[in-house]
């Protein structure tokens, strides 16, 4: 039997996005005890330490730094902005020049996970421009007390067994690929760390990546976060469509997706059987915005419902909320599409007639960062709301007037 999961309505007065409380600390690396002046002082990057005993040490960078080693954005390691904010970390997994050097990081949680309870280990990387390898070798060990290592020497730490240890192979040197997994707690975890447990031998996938100063897989490591529940399989930022002679065209854009086998379209006349339509392969594991369209024969006169659901590899599906779609004389007014670009979001909402409505725009923590007011004319408007300065994320503009209160999400770049 499939398991059936069932995500929460896109269109909402206030947005239901947020997660859980993050019990890492510092997690995008801010906040530091010392300006680091030079490689291996992850301990400066508060919350966050080496493995006591071990000979690799990992390395951190922020602005504040004039060294030349750990700068930001240039350093002895490559270049890049962080994902967000002023700092980020960096530590080898691989080193082919000195046969199984390891670096690993190490925090403690804000409070103890808790028995029985799933978390979320989500966190953006990049491996390093003088890197000439990549490997998908991520992996996770958490444990009550702090993990020390009394054999002396920077090999892989092979007394403990991580828990976790993550396929995704992240090989980009110029932008942020997000990297999530997931962990059942045993209760009273306390301590995360995380690297390459395994030796050369056993390490997966070591891939060339081109022209490097090393012959390392060193990533650069930020916007870390624990927090309690599992990720939806896929974050769709919208689903909508609009009519044509043609039928109608259907339009979602996903976030990210999670082992996502393919995408199933059902229609509706009263909104509570539905019969499926057809099927669109989804992007198995992506860290990307991906956008996809149909378009069927049908057309909403009056109005149709159509559902969208997501069948992951397992079998597993999801359901988001149905869209009701009318043809008739105009298209129904309903909550807006919108479409980043570099400095701008262009959202197209449709009016049966004009209408005074205003434009909000929300972080992922719901608090307003900016707000329009604009009057609308009949049929297709697009307005346009600055979005130049603000880090990469997720971000929700709400719409509201005398007939409307609904959101919609988008990821800037």
């Amino acid at each position: 039997m499939k398991n059936i999961y069932f995500s929460a309505l896109l269109c909402l007065s206030i947005p239901l996005t947020l997660q859980g409380q993050n019990l890492a600390p510092n997690p995008n690396f801010e906040i530091y005890s010392t300006c680091p002046n030079s490689v291996a002082q992850l301990q400066y990057a508060t919350g966050w330490m080496h493995v006591s005993g071990h000979g690799g040490s990992a390395d951190y960078m922020n602005v504040c730094s004039a060294s030349g080693l750990v700068d930001v954005p240039g350093n002895a390691f490559g270049t890049q902005t962080p994902g967000s904010g002023n700092g980020y970390v960096g530590f080898a997994m691989y080193y082919q020049s000195t046969p199984d050097f390891r670096e690993y990081i190490q925090t403690q949680f804000t409070s103890p996970l808790v028995a029985g309870q799933t978390y979320t280990i989500q966190f953006s990387a990049s491996l390093s421009d003088n890197s000439t390898f990549s490997a998908p070798c991520f992996q996770f060990y958490f444990s009550n007390a702090a993990l020390t290592w009394g054999l002396g020497g920077w090999g892989p730490i092979t007394t403990v067994t991580p828990q976790v240890s993550s396929t995704v192979h992240i090989t980009s040197k110029t932008t942020w690929q997000t990297l999530t997994a997931t962990y059942t707690a045993v209760g009273g975890e306390q301590f995360m760390t995380m690297g390459n447990f395994r030796n050369d031998a056993t390490t997966p996938g070591i891939t060339p990546a081109g022209a490097g100063a090393y012959t390392t897989v060193y990533y650069y490591i930020d916007n870390y976060s624990v927090t309690p529940g599992a990720p939806l399989p896929v974050d769709l930022l919208y689903f909508n469509g609009e009519c044509s002679d043609h039928g109608t065209t259907l339009r979602w854009t996903t976030a990210s997706e999670i082992n996502n086998d393919y995408f199933t379209i059902e229609s509706s006349t009263d909104g509570v059987n539905y019969t499926t339509e057809f099927t669109v392969d989804g992007g198995g594991n992506s860290n990307e915005e991906k956008t996809y369209s149909y378009t069927t024969q049908l057309r909403g006169i009056p109005g149709m419902y159509f559902r969208l659901s997501q069948t992951d590899y397992d079998g597993n599906v999801h359901e988001f909320s149905p869209k009701y779609i009318s043809c008739e004389e105009s298209l129904l007014d309903d909550c807006p599409v919108v479409f980043a670009n570099e400095d701008q979001v262009d959202i197209e909402i449709y009016s049966s007639s004009g209408e005074e409505l205003n434009m909000t725009l929300l972080d992922s923590k719901g608090s307003t960062l900016q707000t329009l007011h604009t009057n609308t004319a009949e049929g297709l408007n697009t307005v346009n709301m600055n979005t130049e300065g603000l880090s990469a994320g997720i971000y929700i503009v709400v719409i509201s007037g005398a007939n409307r209160q609904c959101s919609a999400k988008f990821l800037k770049n």
